[in-house]
């Protein structure tokens, strides 16, 4: 099933004690047709970084 990328932008992460950030960005893989790593901006956990 293909899906824009751009719907995974702005989406909650969640951790099992509740959300953790939210996805700024997705890397995609063209040749395998995959994402491969999500940007997650992390607000008020781990002092507002954004990691990978």
């Amino acid at each position: 099933m293909l899906n824009s990328v751009s719907h995974l932008n702005g989406s909650t992460l969640s951790a099992t004690d509740g959300a953790i950030g939210h996805v700024k960005e997705a890397y995609f893989d063209d040749v395998a047709w995959a994402v491969r790593y999500l940007v997650v901006d992390t607000g008020h956990w781990l002092a507002g970084r954004e990691v990978l």
